[in-house]
């Protein structure tokens, strides 16, 4: 027998999700966790959770037995990751989305995929092994999560998906305080130089069959682009503003785009037009910036191993914005259950 629950989860008293259980819907328990913005579901099923907040509700697929770590270290981390994903964008970049976590041998989070069509999915392969203490450092589902927020384009602009997917799996992480700022900049500062063209390199980033220039490039195009963002909105508005207005227009990874339409939605975004700029001096051309010159410029120096913040440089404003909480916290409030609709479970409560 098939039963059907309705439940209302909202974020404030404007902000509502609808959810349909089927199969078992008597065996859920509903749980909340204060203050993470994300109402989880979970059944008593070894097969599949739901992880609901307003504006997304994502289906879990994980079989615990397959699984070194608990349900529960897995589901923590798909809230958190939410959480940071969808207040970066204002809100999740789907309404509906299917995650499944398939096995493989070892204790490494082995990879993930994302795709829009016929349904927002992502894949992400894990090691058997794997311990619900190593979840905590890895940004592999925000990455994946981002992807979804993006519109499909032609395959010779793959780097523009991964690298911002790249770059916002970082800051979506630091803003949500789940690694700190300097942690992220270290990282940056180490990775972002695999990114830039190699000596005699005569294309730019479109149909780069290099990795490293598809992610770190593309990462490295992002966060120029956030810098002249912000340079020229006195440091009102960043790269994220750009991004969030083509989930304003219905632009998400279901959606095959042109290049041109996506930067002119974006640069309309924050009243520049600093992405397309940027894509016309990187796009089909090599471009080599002085990284040591923007890391002073930004106040991040390296001194014994670590990582010093000068907060008197030129750029530093823009360093803290870009990794201060968003603005909008409207769709990453504490939600609260407000009614069971049903009939049957109605009845069932008399």
């Amino acid at each position: 027998m098939k039963t059907v629950c309705w439940i209302v989860a909202a974020a404030c008293a404007m902000t509502t999700a609808w959810l349909s259980f089927r199969e078992g819907a008597l065996a859920e328990r509903v749980s909340q966790k204060a203050g993470t913005g994300l109402l989880a579901i979970e059944h008593d099923s070894t097969e599949s959770d739901l992880v609901i907040f307003a504006g997304g509700t994502i289906r879990v697929d994980f079989n615990a037995k397959e699984f070194a770590l608990s349900r529960r270290d897995l589901t923590e981390w798909v809230r958190d990751s939410a959480r940071a994903t969808a207040a970066y964008f204002g809100r999740f970049p789907v309404p509906h989305a299917h995650l499944v976590f398939e096995p493989t041998g070892g204790t490494e989070v082995a990879s993930g995929r994302a795709v829009g069509r016929p349904e927002p999915k992502i894949v992400v392969t894990m090691g058997n092994r794997t311990k619900g203490s190593q979840l905590a450092h890895e940004s592999l589902l925000v990455h994946e999560m981002t992807h979804l927020a993006i519109p499909d384009h032609d395959i010779r602009h793959l780097w523009l998906h991964e690298g911002i997917a790249t770059y916002v799996e970082y800051i979506a992480r630091a803003q949500a305080g789940l690694i700190p700022a300097s942690a992220m900049w270290a990282e940056l500062m180490r990775e972002l130089p695999t990114g830039l063209p190699e000596r005699r390199e005569a294309g730019g980033l479109d149909g780069t069959p290099s990795d490293g220039r598809r992610y770190w490039g593309g990462a490295l195009f992002c966060l120029l682009a956030d810098i002249e963002i912000r340079k020229a909105t006195s440091n009102r508005l960043g790269l994220q503003d750009a991004l969030r207005a083509l989930q304003l227009q219905g632009g998400n990874l279901s959606r095959l785009w042109t290049l041109e339409r996506t930067l002119d939605i974006a640069d309309r975004g924050t009243g520049t037009a600093a992405l397309s700029q940027l894509y016309r001096l990187m796009g089909n051309r090599p471009h080599t910036p002085d990284l040591n010159r923007l890391w002073r410029d930004l106040g991040l120096i390296r001194e014994h191993g670590g990582l010093v913040l000068d907060e008197m440089a030129p750029l530093a404003s823009i360093r803290r914005a870009i990794t201060d909480r968003p603005s909008a916290p409207l769709l990453v409030a504490e939600p609260r259950l407000l009614r069971i609709v049903d009939a049957r479970m109605r009845e069932l409560q008399r």
